[in-house]
């Protein structure tokens, strides 16, 4: 917790990102690396956020990426035992990964 995770593209499009607190805790996704160049218009990344053990946890999006509904971002959920699945797509126009859709499970 308290810590920045920040995900590798390169590796492939589906990332996993794991939280493990004793406790509430914050953890801040920071923008994915490499960032896309002009050619990769509409690229697509799936960010795994699981919150595996102990306690809820508090996932903060750095600016780049778009949480829907726009305007008032819904952030993804924290609870204990919860994994939230994000789809973003790239947008060169604006420089930002937009949030396509999301699943919430029970872990």
């Amino acid at each position: 917790t308290g810590t920045t995770q920040t995900p590798d593209w390169s590796r492939g499009t589906d990332i996993k990102l794991n939280a493990t607190s004793g406790g509430a805790g914050v953890v801040t996704v920071d923008p994915p690396t490499p960032t896309p160049g002009a050619g990769e218009h509409g690229r697509i990344i799936s960010l795994s956020l699981r919150n595996a053990a102990g306690g809820a946890v508090t996932w903060t999006m750095n600016a780049i990426y778009v949480l829907v509904p726009a305007g008032a971002p819904v952030a993804p959920a924290g609870t204990d035992g919860t994994t939230t699945i994000i789809e973003f797509q790239w947008d060169l126009a604006t420089s930002e990964w937009r949030e396509r859709f999301r699943s919430n499970t029970t872990t």
